[in-house]
């Protein structure tokens, strides 16, 4: 039976109702310092989603291995879905004076340019309606004067570089 006939309530709530999913392996190379303002990784790590009923949730998922280039600085990057369609911050915490609203935040602690981050993000929302819409990933660093590289390291070298797979899913489940 296709997704597209099963009728509301058919399934008990918390089934999985349908799951979309973009990969990449294509890097993303010198994206920036995102300099002390969102902006999104890239085009190529969004994905669209139709919820097939308005009483759903949507589990995002996000996980891919990035690098800044500042060496041996530690700094803070903050992380968040964002919905393109609708303008709008994704599962994001609520406003606390002058903080970030992220999904979640992290610092580098790095010995050199090519020492790699793993970045795990998860959100869970309402579909409210069954439109269609596109996520994406933003991400903000606290101070200017550095780049990043995203599922890549920096240097292509045998022994310490690495080469690994995007990986953002969209879940619909039951209400």
């Amino acid at each position: 039976m296709a997704l597209t006939k099963i009728r509301q309530g058919a399934l008990p709530s918390g089934s999985i109702l349908q799951v979309v999913a973009t990969t990449s392996t294509t890097a993303v190379n010198d994206a920036g310092a995102f300099n002390q303002a969102f902006g999104e990784i890239s085009t190529t790590f969004r994905r669209a989603i139709t919820p097939l009923f308005a009483s759903s949730n949507l589990l995002l998922e996000a996980q891919f291995m990035m690098n800044q280039h500042a060496a041996a600085n530690t700094l803070v990057q903050q992380f968040k879905f964002y919905d393109v369609t609708n303008s709008s911050d994704v599962f994001v915490g609520e406003e606390l004076g002058s903080r970030n609203r992220c999904t979640i935040a992290h610092r580098h602690s790095h010995h050199d340019q090519n020492d790699p981050d793993q970045i795990n993000m998860r959100a869970f929302v309402s579909a409210s309606n069954t439109t269609a819409r596109t996520y994406t990933i933003h991400m903000r660093c606290e101070a200017s004067g550095t780049n990043y590289d995203f599922i890549q390291s920096n240097g292509d070298n045998a022994a310490y570089g690495f080469s690994c797979p995007f990986l953002f899913t969209i879940k619909e489940i039951a209400g």
